[in-house]
C-alpha cells in the first residue's frame, strides 16, 4: 500500500547545479503545467477519490 506520493513540480534546466551535458535533469523539465495532456490526466487521476490531500496552506 502506498502511504505517501510527492511530486516534485521543477523545471530543472532552469537551476544551475543540474546545468551541463552530462547532468540527466538538464534535460527534464518537471513541470505538469506545460503539458496539456498529462496535466489533464493527473488532475483526474487525483479527483478520483483514491487519494487523500493534505490541507493547503
Amino acid at each position: 500500500m502506498v502511504k505517501a506520493l510527492s511530486y516534485i513540480n521543477a523545471d530543472w534546466p532552469s537551476e544551475p547545479m543540474w546545468q551541463g551535458d552530462t547532468v540527466v535533469f538538464s534535460q527534464i523539465d518537471a513541470r505538469l503545467q506545460v503539458n496539456p495532456d498529462i496535466s489533464v490526466k493527473w488532475k483526474e487521476k487525483m479527483k478520483n477519490g483514491t487519494y487523500t490531500h493534505a490541507p493547503v496552506r
